[in-house]
């Protein structure tokens, strides 16, 4: 009897580790990584160039079930600075803008990015403006790009 409930037990434990292992890979929070024209390989193959600036902010990326690719990202620096987001699933979106703000007086503004999951890769990629003499927002060159989500 003893024999029997351990086996049944221990198939239990297997077949629910196994399951575990295919779902989905759930939210993970990313650090931003930024410098003069940071980037990454649209397919989601990795970062180009830039360093970790862990007081730049962060960036959280989830793809749950329901189709969606979702990212909530928070940016730390400069204020009153606007700032242009990519939520990049591939090279066909890579330059499509996502969403767009204005740091507050602090230098902090968040934003949240979903769109329709096209691949099993995502990452976000912000760029930084100035607002020129004129008041039009130029490209400083100055972008933060995260490590690639894979789900």
């Amino acid at each position: 009897m003893f024999k029997r409930l351990a086996a049944t037990t221990i198939l239990s434990l297997a077949l629910i580790f196994a399951t575990a292992a295919s779902a989905e890979a759930g939210a993970v929070r990313f650090t931003l990584f930024g410098g003069f024209r940071a980037g990454a390989y649209c397919d989601g193959s990795g970062i180009v160039s830039g360093l970790p600036v862990p007081n730049a902010g962060f960036a959280v990326i989830n793809a749950p079930s329901s189709g969606l690719v979702m990212a909530t990202v928070s940016i730390h620096g400069s204020p009153n600075t606007y700032h242009q987001f990519r939520l990049i699933q591939g090279a066909a979106d890579c330059d499509t803008v996502d969403g767009a703000v204005v740091t507050n007086d602090d230098g902090v503004a968040t934003v949240h990015l979903q769109e329709e999951a096209v691949s099993s890769t995502a990452f976000v990629h912000v760029d930084q403006f100035e607002t020129g003499p004129s008041g039009i927002p130029f490209l400083v060159n100055f972008s933060y790009v995260t490590e690639t989500y894979r789900h």
